[in-house]
């Protein structure tokens, strides 16, 4: 029996040592009778020279405390089927992989596919980390990451872990990146790695939690899911949430950003932001992005932004986002693009301390549809241009055929000068604006409208009713507020204006509260106010409406 049990280990140290590694679990840790899996260094480099013949996963017993990163190339045998997944053992809480790198990661994918590196022991997730610990005492501005992939990595999945780096100087203005994809040449390079998944990571103490920058469309098919962004405290909070640059048919979704501030002072010339994408088809759904600071700076400043056709930005909650930048306002969505859709998103507390513009909702382009979003408490300290120097919930910059459906807005923040509204129009054509509600309740300071328009032309309008116009100054400036005798105070002076909105009211909404603009359910007096839009029959909650 001896003997054949030394055979059975022999012929297995044989295989493993001479050809691909077969499918199955092998538990890392320097005890192991095969030197090759007694550390990651070395099972990785086992696998990158000779494959697998199945799926394999390294069971990490122990710290891997590595001098040079893992660098996982693209092996032989990779598929949908052999995979390569890297985890913790099975009843190992707290496994970590760190090393102190420069313009690397701790762990790298060059073109690697279908590698899986999961934080779950088997039965509880975020028990690994993978630590980048560069420290910043030398030389403040290196690159960093704690995970790299490039070299058209695909297919693979970065979940259930933590992502850390070492804390970097408040001011200082360098890239320390929880998960990076690109290109190799630079750290900070466009290449194209498509259809990975990052997921339920929590990402500590980074500069900027998901960075990736592709050369084409090819960089498709990204999925960001379920991860946590932020710190609660300023000298750890990171500059930006997740980056997106050259994708197509990417996926934001279930994230929470919490605590992202660019601060005073700040060196070198970091982006600062909460969720960027560029890249047509993109889906920004259920995340939530709240607690954003730029303290100064005259960088990008909007919390979530999407360039690009065909998006969908829905069901996000959006809280308490400010801008002190002297030179830059804050947008807390701006779409641009056309055929866009942008529903179902709760948005509150956005303000500009300085006298530039704060907006809810942005839009350039055309053909896009707004429906069901709620706008409350925007805010800026106004100036003297109304185009760049106010608050406004919704801001319609340019475009043909926007839309406009079931939005409400509620502004109550007074700023000190300036015009405010709750919708503002500065160009385009062929809009569609019905069944919408705009408060305005400000109290002093600005001159406050529930519409602005600087178009005057009634032809630009296709349709525009149905509406709840409520100021506690004026319903509509109809051209530019200078000239006073634009200022329409009732709304009859408003139907007069705009030749339409026959059909549209001047009755206070009763608010669940300032920040939930859902009606109280006994409220009667907005009952069949509106119209029956085809295609429009759920409200914000889910809920369907009635159809007469």
């Amino acid at each position: 029996m001896r003997l054949l049990f030394t055979l059975v280990v022999f012929l297995q140290l044989t295989f493993t040592a001479f050809g691909q590694v077969p499918g199955g679990t092998y538990v890392v840790q320097t005890s192991n009778a095969d030197p090759n899996f007694r550390t990651l260094t070395a099972a990785i480099t086992r696998i990158n020279n000779v494959g697998v013949s199945g799926p394999v996963v390294l069971a990490l017993a122990q710290n891997q405390t590595l001098t040079n990163p893992v660098v996982i190339n693209a092996f032989t045998g990779a598929s949908a089927t052999n995979t390569l997944t890297i985890r913790p053992n099975a009843g190992q809480n707290n496994i970590v992989i760190s090393g102190a790198f420069t313009n690397r990661g701790v762990i790298e994918l060059n073109g690697a596919d279908f590698v899986t590196i999961d934080g779950n022991n088997t039965s509880t997730d975020q028990t690994l980390t993978i630590f980048n610990n560069f420290n910043d005492n030398s030389n403040s501005y290196s690159n960093r990451a704690a995970i790299r992939m490039y070299g058209g990595a695909t297919n693979n999945r970065i979940r259930n872990a933590i992502i850390q780096t070492n804390i970097v100087g408040i001011t200082n203005g360098t890239n320390s990146i929880g998960i990076y994809a690109g290109g190799n040449a630079n750290f900070i390079a466009n290449g194209d790695n498509a259809t990975n998944t990052i997921e339920n990571n929590q990402f500590v103490n980074v500069k900027q939690g998901i960075w990736v920058t592709g050369n084409s469309t090819a960089n498709s098919g990204w999925e960001i899911r379920n991860n946590t962004i932020g710190n609660s405290n300023n000298n750890s909070k990171p500059y930006y949430g997740i980056y997106l640059n050259n994708t197509t048919n990417a996926t934001v979704t279930g994230n929470v950003l919490d605590g992202i501030r660019r601060p005073n002072g700040l060196g070198g010339s970091p982006s600062f932001g909460g969720i960027y994408i560029f890249g047509a088809n993109a889906v920004v759904t259920s995340n939530t992005v709240k607690n954003l600071e730029n303290a100064t700076g005259n960088d990008t400043n909007i919390v979530i932004y999407v360039e690009g056709n065909t998006a969908v930005i829905s069901d996000n909650n959006i809280e308490s986002a400010v801008t002190n930048s002297s030179s830059i306002g804050l947008n807390a969505i701006h779409v641009k693009g056309n055929n866009g859709t942008v529903n179902g998103n709760e948005i509150y507390t956005i303000r500009a301390s300085d006298s530039k513009l704060a907006t809810g909702i942005y839009v350039e382009g055309n053909s896009n549809t707004l429906y069901n979003n709620m706008v409350s408490n925007v805010s800026s300290a106004g100036g003297g241009d109304p185009s760049s120097q106010g608050g406004y919930g919704i801001y319609l910059k340019s475009g043909t055929g926007n839309r406009l459906y079931y939005n409400s807005v509620l502004l109550k923040t007074n700023q000190s000068t300036g015009a405010s509204a709750c919708l503002y129009i500065d160009a385009g054509a062929q809009f569609d604006i019905r069944n919408n509600v705009f408060v305005n309740q400000q109290t002093s300071g600005s001159i406050r409208f529930a519409v602005y328009s600087n178009i005057t032309n009634q032809s630009s309008f296709t349709q525009i009713d149905y509406n709840d116009y409520v100021s506690s100054q004026h319903i509509g400036s109809w051209g530019s507020y200078y000239t006073t005798t634009n200022r329409r105070t009732s709304l009859a002076n408003w139907q007069t204006s705009t030749g339409k909105d026959q059909n549209s009211i001047s009755v206070t909404p009763d608010f669940v509260s300032d920040t939930d603009l859902r009606l109280e359910s006994e409220v009667t007096n907005f009952d069949n106010e509106g119209v029956v839009l085809s295609g429009f029959s759920s409200d914000i909650d889910g809920q369907e409406r009635s159809t007469t």
